[in-house]
């Protein structure tokens, strides 16, 4: 398994987790679901050749870094331990935006 597939795994873990736990809403699960299937650009582009899979989005666009994947898997992790300690989703997930904007 590549490091994408775990991140990816845990990820949508996390998401059920907090689900049947009530602290997200069926929305969000539903948008999180979705987002699943987010890549890089040669895997979408993949993707999209596969009949079985609708992607919605075009599958133009430059190759990321990836070094910083560890960087933005640890900034969503602490905004997810925000929201479980009690912050407000919104604002625990705008905090790891922002982390996201200065590391």
């Amino acid at each position: 398994m590549t490091t994408q597939i775990i991140l990816t795994f845990v990820v949508l873990g996390i998401t059920i987790l907090l689900f049947v736990k009530e602290w997200l809403r069926v929305d969000v699960v539903a948008l999180c679901v979705m987002l699943v299937v987010a890549g890089t650009w040669d895997h979408l582009r993949q993707l999209s050749r596969d009949p079985s899979f609708d992607v919605l989005t075009p599958t133009e666009g430059e190759e990321s870094d990836p070094s910083k994947a560890i960087t933005a898997a640890l900034c969503f992790a602490g905004a997810i331990a925000l929201a479980i300690a009690g912050f407000p989703l919104s604002i625990s997930l705008m905090s790891g935006a922002v982390w996201l904007l200065f590391l």
